[in-house]
């Protein structure tokens, strides 16, 4: 059986001096890390490309954003093809294409270290800008959207926004 209470309590409060005294007991064979010589390995150049990296980062959080407005536009066209009714070709189902930006932008944090909030807020108004404003890239890069989408699609786009405007939740034409 154990020792009293009050053989465990003097046992630990001289562990606790130990600790702090610095004089802990250490198993032979067992390699304690060397923190000095950790800091004196890094470069200066990697904490400066580091240091750079990280708002590089911030702005392909946002560029992914928009990114995957396109993704998700393109998917929906492939699935349903052309918006019926004659209205806003964008706006029709703007909805769904930042619900799907959204979901496709989750599968990017999910594979990618941008997990942070910053990296999400980045991602999330690369969606809205991307969302807001793909009728301006289709109206300047008509031919590349032709081949992505159709000649139809591309048309309906530019007969139906303004090619210097952003799209605000102008629903129903």
């Amino acid at each position: 059986m154990m020792g009293s209470r009050r053989d465990m309590d003097h046992r630990f409060a001289e562990r606790i001096k130990r600790i702090e005294g610095g004089t802990q007991w250490e198993p032979d064979g067992v390699l304690l890390p060397d923190r000095s010589v950790d800091r004196k390995k890094r470069s200066k150049k990697g904490e400066v490309a580091s240091n750079a990296a990280y708002p590089l980062s911030i702005v392909l959080a946002f560029v992914l954003g928009m990114l995957t407005v396109l993704i998700a536009r393109y998917v929906r066209f492939q699935m349903f093809g052309m918006p019926g009714g004659g209205g806003d070709v964008l706006a029709d189902h703007l909805f769904m294409d930042a619900a799907m930006s959204s979901c496709i932008g989750f599968l990017i944090r999910m594979v990618t270290n941008m997990k942070s909030p910053i990296h999400m807020s980045a991602k999330g108004f690369g969606i809205t800008a991307g969302v807001l404003t793909m009728h301006m890239a289709v109206h300047r890069m008509p031919d590349l959207f032709e081949r992505l989408f159709s000649p139809d699609w591309v048309y309906q786009v530019i007969a139906t926004t303004e090619p210097n405007g952003f799209l605000f939740f102008t629903l129903g034409g």
